[in-house]
């Protein structure tokens, strides 16, 4: 047999992995009902009974104060007093906290950002996401009397994003009143 025949010619291409399709925005929350939403499950969190002590009122469609579209959610916190706190998370599942597979929520190669709208009124509130090794991404601010866009990153060591939107404030950030506020168009972005 020819040696020449035996001969195989071995090519190498370079195998290239194209970088993950970035998705349009991903809504925490576009309008009430909207097919668009995610993390729709708002854990209450705070000082007694974890939250649920009647501190805090929500109302997920509020068609009196919207940013844009049909409605806007409204948060109510009326300290009872004392050193009292309360907050709320939504989270990916009801088992989204973290290391839970399933349910993580977003996988942040997807995204950078969390933008949403935020007006109110009596205090100042602490706005964050959480990604799965448990850590925040935080921004503390007044609360102000027209909407005003709030911009949270996403870190770059977090595999994924276990709380979409969260929010504490205590009977100090409410000045012993009455914390109202509204967000809207709260949403992931590239």
């Amino acid at each position: 047999m020819d040696a020449a025949l035996l001969q195989t010619t071995t090519t190498t291409e370079a195998v290239t992995t194209p970088p993950p399709v970035l998705a349009e925005p991903f809504y925490i929350y576009n309008d009430s009902g909207s097919g668009e939403n995610h993390y729709q499950d708002i854990a209450l969190m705070g000082g007694n009974n974890n939250g649920d002590d009647g501190s805090v009122m929500r109302n997920i469609n509020d068609t009196q104060n919207t940013y844009s579209g049909t409605s806007a959610i409204k948060f109510t916190y009326q300290p009872p007093g004392g050193e009292h706190w309360a907050g709320a998370a939504f989270l990916a599942s009801p088992q989204g906290w973290y290391d839970d597979p399933g349910t993580r929520g977003v996988n942040t190669a997807l995204y950078s950002k969390l933008t949403f709208r935020v007006k109110g009124s009596g205090g100042s509130v602490k706005f964050f996401i959480e990604g799965s090794d448990g850590s925040q991404s935080t921004q503390t601010l007044d609360l102000p009397s027209d909407w005003q866009p709030v911009t949270l990153d996403v870190k770059n060591a977090w595999d994924y994003i276990t709380v979409g939107l969260g929010w504490a404030c205590n009977n100090l950030d409410a000045s012993g009143g009455t914390i109202t506020f509204w967000i809207d168009e709260v949403r992931f972005e590239a």
